[in-house]
């Protein structure tokens, strides 16, 4: 939700490759395609029109009509692109625990015009860690977003963060997490976002998983559902599932 009752609805098909760059550095390319659509007034959707001024110096109801947010019209395309770069700086692999640095880089790639994105470029660096015990992995990550400020507006740089856990596989297949998320105030006036989320997901020659947030603050969307699957290779050919707890994909 955007405040003054604005409200925005979003769904995204999203491409991912995930490439090995030797033993400690991975990239990730996401490529969305996707459907939004905002909340917009009666005054915005006719423009200042000379029976839209008459109404306006009136007052009265019919400045309520003109002001009352309405559901817009539906858009579809190509959205922002993503590049992240992963370097882990330490532990890793068989040991019990891991830490790394991500950069990523968001490539304006949707139409602005459409409201499909900002029209910008935007920018992230962060920290992420891992610990592994016998019953559990905990997983924990913050960076700072750089955000390209719109021709209406600017947007502030913020800090971000999650904090989670994830389970042991359940009968070899099945992970299950939970965790905390989220962000400072992006649009002035929503407040800062914090959102919980828990999720599923399975490895092997298929994997999967299904995830999802709600909101705990008023800068936080309602609720934000997930269904992933894919295939790829590790170095021996194998067919394997990601890795990487629920939580932190995608930070």
């Amino acid at each position: 939700s955007l405040p003054r009752r604005h409200e925005a609805e979003y769904s995204a098909l999203t491409l991912g490759l995930d490439l090995q760059a030797g033993r400690r550095t991975a990239l990730r390319l996401e490529v969305p395609g996707v459907r939004a659509r905002a909340t917009e007034t009666l005054l915005t959707r006719l423009g200042p029109t000379p029976r839209v001024m008459r109404a306006l110096a009136e007052g009265g109801a019919a400045v309520e009509r003109l002001l009352a947010p309405a559901p817009g019209e539906w858009e579809t395309g190509l959205g922002d692109v993503r590049l992240a770069v992963e370097r882990e700086l330490a532990g890793g692999g068989a040991r019990l625990h891991r830490f790394a640095a991500r950069a990523e880089v968001k490539a304006p790639t949707a139409d602005a015009a459409r409201r499909l994105g900002t029209g910008e470029w935007d920018a992230r660096l962060g920290l992420l860690g891992e610990l592994r015990t016998w019953s559990a992995t905990y997983f924990w990550g913050a960076g700072w977003n750089w955000l390209g400020d719109p021709a209406a507006f600017a947007l502030p740089d913020v800090p971000d963060g999650y904090l989670g856990v994830e389970s042991e596989p359940w009968r070899g297949r099945v992970r299950g997490a939970l965790w905390l998320e989220g962000h400072g105030e992006v649009v002035p006036g929503a407040g800062a976002r914090v959102a919980l989320g828990a999720g599923l997901r399975g490895a092997g020659r298929r994997a999967w998983r299904l995830a999802g947030t709600v909101g705990l603050t008023d800068g936080a969307e309602d609720f934000r559902l997930l269904l992933g699957a894919g295939v790829g290779t590790v170095g021996d050919g194998r067919l394997a599932g990601p890795r990487r707890p629920l939580g932190a994909e995608g930070r």
